[in-house]
């Protein structure tokens, strides 16, 4: 089945940190409204490098939809959310959560582990989300142990099918 892919973070781009510099801890930042080009998104995520030598670490990702029009006029202040497991099941292809292979698997809507301590990089990971409202998004959370300004450098790729 043919899609569009969308590079939403590219390794060139720089070091995502955990206060969020120079690029935001969730994608996609500008609006993409996945719903309104396929039924579903495949989502590849790739840890190329971790910088500043830590001395532990844990990246993890979770599903976040868009709740529209919480305030103000139409699509001015929407509201994230996370997926709860219901939601995961039903509209995440593989029916878990955000997680690597050999890594325990997230319970409800919490972030998954996808790389630590001790991974050889890069890591590569998958997850296929269904169109179910017209957009929703990644979210990252990084914990870092010790090191000089830890970052990480990945890729974040979203393909669109019909």
């Amino acid at each position: 089945m043919a899609g569009k892919t969308h590079i939403l973070i590219s390794q060139s781009q720089g070091i995502l940190r955990p206060e969020g510099h120079p690029i935001h801890l969730v994608q996609p930042p500008n609006r993409v409204e996945f719903a309104a080009y396929g039924t579903e998104v495949s989502w590849l995520a790739e840890i190329a490098e971790v910088v500043g030598t830590p001395t532990a670490y844990e990246i993890k990702l979770k599903f976040q939809t868009c709740v529209e029009t919480t305030t103000g006029f139409q699509y001015q202040r929407p509201r994230w959310v996370d997926l709860d497991e219901v939601s995961i099941k039903s509209d995440v292809v593989e029916g878990v959560g955000w997680h690597a292979a050999g890594k325990a698997a997230p319970v409800g809507g919490a972030a998954g582990v996808i790389a630590s301590t001790g991974d050889t990089l890069p890591m590569v990971t998958r997850r296929t989300m269904r169109c179910r409202d017209l957009r929703h998004r990644v979210a990252f959370d990084l914990n870092f142990t010790g090191g000089t300004n830890p970052g990480i450098r990945l890729n974040l790729f979203a393909t669109v099918r019909k």
